[in-house]
């Protein structure tokens, strides 16, 4: 579970430079390319083999036959830089991942509590 995170916090790190205001334009548009070009392509690689793996052995979620903070964090994570920075949904090519972050957010609780949060900045 530890290195499901592990992975997604790396991914995160690349795209700190896009939240900078001190990143020149152009030089945030060359890491959003590199980091969709490459560092997408490895780590949604990593998530999809994984998962499916986890789904040939009878289990729908990334780690074990039980939902975890790591399909949370994941779920989560893939849509957080979609419209704003990617401008893509970094989950297009990967089909079993978008059923996955689907599964999470139909979680009656969770959806829930994500209708009914408050707004906030982040």
């Amino acid at each position: 579970m530890e290195e499901c995170v592990s992975v997604i916090s790396e991914f995160v790190m690349k795209l700190v430079p896009l939240f900078c205001d001190k990143t020149p334009a152009d030089k945030r548009e060359e890491i959003r390319m590199r980091v969709l070009r490459c560092d997408n392509v490895f780590t949604m690689n990593f998530f999809d083999k994984l998962l499916k793996k986890n789904l040939e052995a009878g289990n729908i979620w990334l780690v074990g036959q039980k939902f975890s903070w790591a399909d949370i964090f994941f779920a989560y994570t893939s849509t957080q830089f979609n419209d704003t920075h990617l401008k893509v949904d970094v989950l297009m090519d990967y089909p079993e991942l978008q059923k996955l972050r689907k599964r999470v957010f139909d979680i009656a609780s969770l959806k829930q509590y994500i209708e009914n949060r408050p707004t906030t900045q982040f």
